[in-house]
């Protein structure tokens, strides 16, 4: 995961990985079964600030458009440099591979499977009509190798829709969260609480005789925070725990 930002001072925008650290295993038994472990997860997450993964500096008026842009990541960048490269929104059907993954929402979806490494010209956008505005891949030479200008990898990246991840009032448990994976690590999450296909029922929750009614009020909207369901899905993976997964936690109550 990159974290984006604007730099006024270089007049970049400048992108940092979001990286999360395992913190010390505390294990516990819990107080109404002894037989039950406890596995504490209290992860320390941070941004990478001394290793820029993206940096895009202000282009001058008037400049023509290119579908790839070289970035110089360091004051001391030695080629050949990672490349910034927009990409296309395609319409997605069940043979494609597509970033973000379908158990995500989303506006535009991009191609993730390329055999040129989205070279050719139906990968590559020629406008700026024609650029996704919500996806975006890197270019990375792999300069270990005699020929970095055929070697390369790209990875793909796509912004997620604010609104899935801000929590609200009825919907407290919406966000970005990091999972615990034992020895594969920490991996980010996507807390998804979709809205109501059918609204929750005001009327079904009735007030008790002997309860107040602040007492009333507080079970009925406990009631319709856990309402709907709730869904974890992946955002980032390894070949072990792959990404992109969806699980549905609840259901309606």
């Amino acid at each position: 995961m990159i974290q984006c930002r604007y730099n006024a001072e270089s007049g970049c925008i400048e992108g940092f990985q979001l990286l999360a650290a395992l913190s010390p295993m505390n294990l516990t038994s819990w107080e109404y079964d002894d037989e039950v472990i406890i596995h504490s997860f209290a992860p320390r997450c941070h941004v990478h600030m001394s290793e820029p993964a993206l940096r895009l500096s202000l282009l001058p008026p008037n400049s023509p458009y290119h579908p790839e842009t070289e970035m110089h990541l360091h004051e001391y960048t030695i080629p050949p440099s990672p490349t910034f490269v927009y990409a296309k929104p395609v319409e997605p059907h069940r043979s494609m591979q597509f970033w973000p993954p379908d158990v995500i929402p989303a506006k535009q979806r991009v191609r993730n499977l390329s055999m040129d490494t989205y070279r050719s010209r139906g990968h590559r956008p020629f406008t700026r009509r024609q650029t996704s505005d919500t996806a975006f891949r890197i270019r990375q030479p792999l300069t270990t190798v005699s020929r970095p200008e055929i070697h390369t990898r790209v990875d793909t990246f796509a912004t997620i829709d604010p609104v899935l991840y801000t929590p609200t009032e009825n919907k407290p448990w919406r966000g970005i969260w990091v999972g615990d994976y034992s020895g594969h690590g920490s991996e980010f999450l996507l807390m998804h609480q979709p809205d109501d296909v059918v609204p929750f029922d005001e009327n079904s929750v009735l007030k008790m005789e002997s309860e107040t009614t602040e007492e009333f009020e507080a079970r009925k909207k406990e009631a319709r925070t856990y309402y709907g369901s709730i869904e974890a899905i992946k955002l980032t993976g390894d070949y072990n725990v792959s990404d992109g997964y969806c699980v549905v936690g609840t259901t309606d109550r």
